[in-house]
């Protein structure tokens, strides 16, 4: 988690360091989620998750907007209203 962390505010972190970092973090949350865990720290988990993935959705629909696959292109936001909205 820490190291996660750490690559979360660096700016010269590579991708595959992102990636890996990304990947062990799923598999701690997807060991957690298959343990027998209370109700309230996996419903805490489970919105977490969905929390977190609306924004990688928005982004991934919007760069893939112009190949038209998404069949309500007109409720996307622009690629650059998405990025100008990080920074």
């Amino acid at each position: 988690m820490e190291q996660a962390e750490g690559l979360l505010g660096n700016v010269d972190a590579q991708v595959a360091e992102l990636r890996a970092a990304s990947a062990r973090l799923g598999a701690v949350v997807a060991q957690v989620m298959a343990s027998e865990v209370d109700a309230e720290v996996r419903t805490a988990m489970e919105t977490a998750v969905l929390d977190g993935s609306e924004t990688l959705v928005e982004f991934e629909r919007s760069w893939y907007r112009p190949l038209g696959f998404d069949p309500h292109p007109e409720s996307i936001r622009s690629l650059d209203d998405i990025l100008g909205a990080r920074g």
